[in-house]
């Protein structure tokens, strides 16, 4: 860096070090330059005249060191780092810990042990590192009780159906009998429909999410700190 100007000297300086930084994972090396940009611009901005702003420049550089050192201490400092977690991260890759376990029962049929189970299935979701937040808001919403919900709302819509079936045929006389069965077959032929349609997805929506959270999980912690999920 021959130049005395000193914003030209930040701009070349700046150049070499992203060139040199292009080795380095993407987040680490954007936090580098962060860094080191921050660093040059508070020593700019205690420079006065022209002059003692380029020497000031060109000390701080010099304190700094050149990029390529720059970017072989950061290398030095992922490479420490690194071993602390990755093993975390994917050690127990493919099997399924006590808490993921029990989360995914109680999410299926925690809602028979009047509701409390269903709910302490969803607080362990929640507590597991293993899930994403997407996982987890999918385990919460498809659906609230579980199994359980399936069968309260099967047994409403039966209700439902076989009431409807008798309020229709009351009040039928000879001269509407006609217009009296027609209403009284197609009303539970329509609750049937929607019934076998709810039986489905309630059972098929659980059971699915279910599935989905034990390959989740068995692909390792969705935080590769191994961190909990926020």
């Amino acid at each position: 860096m021959s130049s005395t100007d000193p914003e030209q000297m930040i701009a070349e300086y700046l150049r070499e070090l992203d060139i040199a930084a292009a080795a380095l994972p993407a987040d680490r090396r954007t936090e580098l330059i962060d860094e080191i940009t921050a660093h040059i611009a508070e020593a700019r901005a205690q420079a006065g005249s022209q002059a003692d702003a380029a020497d000031r420049i060109a000390a701080a550089l010099a304190r700094l060191g050149s990029p390529a050192d720059i970017v072989m201490a950061a290398e030095q400092d992922v490479t420490d780092v690194l071993p602390q977690y990755v093993p975390v991260s994917y050690s127990d890759q493919g099997s399924l810990t006590a808490q993921e376990i029990v989360a995914i029962v109680l999410l299926l049929i925690g809602g028979f042990l009047f509701g409390i189970g269903w709910i302490a299935g969803a607080v362990l979701l929640w507590l597991s590192p293993k899930w994403r937040v997407s996982d987890k808001l999918l385990g919460t919403l498809i659906w609230p009780g579980g199994l359980a919900a399936t069968l309260i709302v099967i047994v409403g819509a039966g209700f439902i159906a076989v009431t409807g079936k008798s309020t229709s045929t009351v009040g039928c006389t000879s001269r509407v009998i006609i217009n009296c069965t027609g209403v009284a077959h197609s009303a539970p032929f329509f609750m049937i429909i929607i019934s076998i349609l709810v039986i489905l997805i309630g059972l098929a929506a659980p059971i699915l999410v279910a599935i989905r959270l034990v390959r989740r999980a068995r692909s390792g912690p969705a935080n590769p700190t191994g961190l909990a999920s926020v």
